[in-house]
This record gives C-alpha cells, sequence and structure tokens, in this order.
C-alpha cells in the first residue's frame, strides 16, 4: 500500500528509457531478445506484470534492466525490477514510498519456538515469482 501516491512524477519516461537502452545493449542479440520476450510473456500470464493500455499520472511505471550471466545454469537470463529509482531528488522511490508494516523481527524467537512445536509444519518460498510450498512432517 502506498502512502502517498499523488508524490509520483511521470515515470513512464524513465521507464521508456531504460527499455531504449536494453534494446541498444542487445539489439543486434536476437536470441537474447527473444528469450527476454518470452520471459515478459510468461510473467504477463502469471499474472506478474501487467500491459499497460493508457497512461495515467498516478501509475508507477518499474524501470527494469536485463541482467545476462552465462555461467548461472538456472537463470542465465532474468529481469530486475528497480522500483527504488528516483525520478528526481524530491520524490521518493517506490520502495521509499510503500507501507512497510511492523517490524517483526523483535517476535522472531518466538515465533521460531512454536514453530518447531508442532508435529507437522509447513513452509514456502519463492523463486521466480512462483510459490513453492511444502509439508513437513516432524519425527517423534
Amino acid at each position: 500500500m502506498v502512502h502517498k501516491p499523488n508524490q509520483f512524477p511521470g515515470t513512464f519516461g524513465l521507464a521508456i528509457g531504460r527499455l531504449k537502452s536494453l534494446f541498444q545493449r542487445f539489439g543486434s542479440r536476437l536470441e537474447i531478445l527473444k528469450a527476454y520476450d518470452n520471459i515478459l510473456k510468461q510473467q504477463t500470464s502469471s499474472g506478474i506484470i501487467e500491459k499497460v493500455t493508457t497512461r495515467t499520472p498516478k501509475s508507477y511505471y518499474i524501470p527494469h534492466q536485463l541482467v545476462l550471466n552465462l555461467t548461472k545454469s538456472t537463470t542465465p537470463l532474468r529481469i530486475v525490477y528497480n522500483a527504488s529509482t528516483h525520478t528526481n531528488k524530491k520524490t521518493p522511490s517506490l520502495n521509499e514510498a510503500i507501507y512497510k508494516g511492523k517490524n517483526e523481527i523483535e517476535n522472531l524467537t518466538g515465533i521460531l519456538i512454536r514453530y518447531r512445536s508442532y508435529k507437522k509444519r509447513s513452509s514456502s518460498r519463492y523463486r521466480k515469482g512462483i510459490s513453492h510450498n511444502s509439508v513437513t512432517r516432524r519425527r517423534s
């Protein structure tokens, strides 16, 4: 939840500038651009990102960049979204403006002790925007 949505100036130009930079960097490498397009299509169908049909001044367009690391076998190509980008020095980034919620670090010890006391436990993790869940049974 954003505290002050009207504080954001037009971030559309910044996002478009990053996109142009991406095409200048990888424009001649069609295999990378096709893989980039596939990632965008997958993230759109998964609901991670959405296609914008009309520009609105109250929207925040998150700039992104393409990270290429051929030494990684799982994700040699990935998109990194940068919500900490400032459009100018007077306005907050999206990360700064988002409501962060209550700090639960001080309650972490109690949470871990209670979690370990159950016979059945469940845990989940996120990887590449996809939820992975598992249930473990404590041995008696």
